[in-house]
C-alpha cells in the first residue's frame, strides 16, 4: 500500500477553508461565545420590537459580536486577496505529495518549494473533508488534497498518523 502518492493543485476553497479552520481553532472561545451572543441578541431585539422588553442589553452585545465576526471574515478576505498578489502565490501550481511508512515529501513545480520530513517530526496534523493541514512547524503548513486518494489509502494514512503523533492529530473521522 506504501508509498501512496497524490498529485493535485491548490485550490482557492481549499485554501480558504484552511484558513477559516484555523482561525476557528485558534480563538475557539471568542467563537463559541460569539455565536450564541449574536443567537441571543437577535431574540431580545424581537422580543424588544414586540414591546416584551425595553431595555434590549442583548440585542447591543449581540451586535457587537456580529460586527466582531464581521471583521474576523473581512481580515481573512484581505489576507486572501494580498496574497493571491504575492508572486510566490502557489495558486494554481501542481503539488506532487508521497507518504511512506514514516516520511512525507512533498514537491511544488516551477518553485524551490522541496520538503521531506519525517512524519513523527510533524508539529500537528489536522484531517478535514477534503484534505489534510499539515504543520511542519509554526510558520509553514501545508495542504494535502484527499481527491486522489482512494479510501483504503486515506484510512493507512490517518491510523499512521494518528500513531505517530497521537494527540498532535485531530480528525473526526473514526
Amino acid at each position: 500500500m506504501w508509498p501512496i502518492k497524490v498529485e493535485y493543485t491548490l485550490s482557492m476553497k481549499m485554501y480558504r477553508m484552511a484558513l477559516y479552520y484555523s482561525l476557528v481553532q485558534r480563538y475557539r472561545l471568542a467563537f463559541l461565545s460569539s455565536v450564541p451572543a449574536v443567537i441571543l441578541g437577535l431574540l431580545f431585539l424581537l422580543l424588544h420590537l414586540m414591546g416584551v422588553f425595553s431595555f434590549p442589553i442583548a440585542f447591543y452585545i449581540g451586535g457587537a459580536s456580529l460586527i466582531w465576526l464581521l471583521m474576523v471574515a473581512a481580515r481573512v478576505e484581505r489576507n486572501i486577496r494580498t496574497y493571491l498578489k504575492n508572486p510566490d502565490c502557489l495558486f494554481g501550481k501542481r503539488f506532487k505529495v508521497q507518504f511512506t511508512a514514516g516520511l512525507f515529501k512533498l514537491a511544488v513545480e516551477h518553485t524551490r518549494i522541496n520538503v521531506s520530513i519525517p512524519l513523527q517530526d510533524l508539529a500537528a496534523a489536522f484531517e478535514l473533508t477534503s484534505f489534510y493541514m499539515l504543520y511542519v512547524d509554526g510558520q509553514q503548513t501545508y495542504l494535502v488534497s484527499k481527491e486522489g486518494m482512494r479510501s483504503e489509502e486515506k484510512e493507512l494514512l490517518r491510523n499512521r498518523l494518528r500513531f505517530l503523533l497521537e494527540d498532535r492529530f485531530v480528525s473526526r473521522f473514526k
